[in-house]
């Protein structure tokens, strides 16, 4: 995954788990930054509790700063987006599913 510098449009609201039907719903997403990863370069933001389908009122967003090499795993039921990358440094990383 590449988010070139001040391009691309933003990801929206979403869930990994409709890209992976499966019977057990047991896959995580892996998410590996090859750069620094920060909200203005499109760092992917969460919905707390939307795995467990908690977050019913109240929602709290919550992100990461991500250096090269950090490991991200989340459930592919959680809720999340990528903003669009505004800054003047490109976004890569790599995304694993197991």
């Amino acid at each position: 995954m590449v988010k070139a510098a001040q391009t691309g449009d933003a990801t929206p609201w979403h869930l990994d788990s409709s890209y992976f039907p499966t019977r057990s719903g047991k896959i995580l997403s892996i998410w590996v930054p090859f750069d620094r990863a920060t909200p203005d370069r499109g760092a992917v933001t969460y919905i707390h509790g939307s795995h467990h389908r908690t977050a019913t009122h109240g929602l709290e967003l919550i992100a990461w700063l991500l250096e090269p090499g950090d490991v991200l795993i989340q459930d592919v039921d959680t809720l999340h987006r990528s903003p669009r990358n505004v800054s003047d440094r490109q976004c890569r990383a790599i995304l694993y599913r197991m």
